[in-house]
């Protein structure tokens, strides 16, 4: 395939690939990279994208072709950080906590003072502390097993807490600004955060945006951690609401706190929505719940029936519909969860009729799921029963 953008629109285009893990795309980017009349040659060796990861030679050659990347172009900033955060990712991927922490270290993204440029630098600098925290994390784990000092590890859970809602508001921040760059329509000059041709569907945040999106919250409702922020679920969950891309995340957050107002860990409901005040407030904890839940089984049936429409637009031979078996299990696990929950809740306030349309719903892509198939037959069941009488 023959690609002719040049300087700033192939830019963006490399950033959108990027952005997408789009390697089919970036590898037929990479002659009009490497010409000189792409107008950005001097970006050729920033980044080596080798989508197999699985064999050491490749991310070896990736090791070294970023520490040269960074040791050729010491002056310049911007290129010294992104080159060490993306070594970074490489070493955490690969396991190798320590030293992905040495290379956060050596980007000195805590200590950068210009603002990021491109979209693409503000996922990455969001993907740094994630990485940070999650580090800190699983070196924390280890001291915990061999030195268990109560004092030390609580702090060590600060400073990884910390690390964490650094990279959710870098998120939140990044998710905003790639949401206006999609709504907005690129004017005469080009930039390099216009992302030509993206669209809200099928586009990713990330693996890493998303777990660090989803542990913030987790572990700022831990007991052994004293200064909670039971807010934070809520802010994330307000300001992403309007965000298709990070459905997931919704889901499993609506599901988070709902188990939590169930168990008793919260009473008072008023610092869930401080932000915007027009939303709707409900006035008990089961309120709360029920809404909760809803949302959530909502968030899974519409990714439920996403998956089952790219399924079938896959077996009819388009590729780029392909959706893993792996996935598809995870979307009906994650609405069984929900549908639990909302088992326990609605049968305790009598609710059968509600549980039974709720089911319902569900059976258009329940398929061959027998367990189902079972709670849409029970609830039928006590339904009846309740009309009888």
């Amino acid at each position: 395939m023959n690609i002719k953008l040049k300087g700033s629109r192939l830019e963006a285009e490399i950033d959108k690939a990027r952005g997408e893990c789009n390697w089919a795309r970036l590898t037929e980017l990479l002659p009009s990279i490497r010409s000189k009349n792409g107008g950005i040659d001097h970006l050729t060796k920033r980044e080596n994208c080798t989508p197999q990861k699985h064999y050491y030679d490749f991310l070896r050659d990736s090791e070294n072709l970023l520490q040269n990347a960074a040791t050729i172009n010491k002056e310049e900033t911007t290129i010294v950080m992104e080159a060490y955060i993306l070594l970074a990712k490489l070493h955490f991927f690969c396991a190798e906590y320590a030293e992905a922490l040495q290379d956060i270290e050596k980007s000195k993204i805590d200590a950068a003072r210009t603002q990021f440029i491109t979209l693409r630098s503000l996922k990455l600098a969001a993907e740094s502390y994630a990485i940070k925290g999650f580090s800190l994390e699983h070196i924390n784990h280890k001291e915990r097993q061999s030195k268990p000092v109560h004092n030390s590890h609580d702090l060590s859970r600060k400073r990884i807490l910390s690390c964490f809602e650094t990279s959710v508001e870098l998120s939140i921040s990044y998710i905003s600004e790639l949401q206006k760059s999609i709504n907005s329509k690129p004017r005469g000059a080009s930039t390099s955060t216009t992302l030509i041709g993206y669209s809200t569907k099928n586009l990713k945040i990330g693996l890493l945006l998303e777990m660090a999106l989803e542990r913030a919250p987790y572990l700022s409702l831990r007991k052994s951690v004293s200064d909670r922020r039971w807010d934070l679920d809520g802010r994330i969950m307000t300001e992403l609401s309007d965000k298709s891309m990070v459905d997931k995340v919704q889901q499993k957050l609506c599901r988070q706190l709902a188990e939590v107002l169930m168990r008793g860990m919260l009473e008072k409901l008023e610092l869930l929505y401080w932000l915007k005040h027009q939303l709707f407030r409900p006035q008990s904890r089961f309120e709360e719940v029920i809404l909760l839940l809803l949302i959530s089984e909502i968030i899974a049936s519409q990714l439920m029936r996403i998956n089952r429409a790219e399924g079938m637009r896959s077996e009819n031979g388009d590729q780029h519909s392909e959706v893993s078996i792996g996935e598809k299990t995870m979307s009906i696990n994650n609405l069984k969860m929900v549908h639990n929950l909302l088992v326990l809740v609605l049968s305790n306030l009598r609710q059968y009729h509600l549980l039974a349309s709720i089911f319902e719903r569900s059976m258009d892509f329940a398929q061959e799921d027998r367990y189902m198939h079972l709670q849409f037959s029970l609830a039928l069941i006590v339904t009846t029963d309740l009309s009888a009488h």
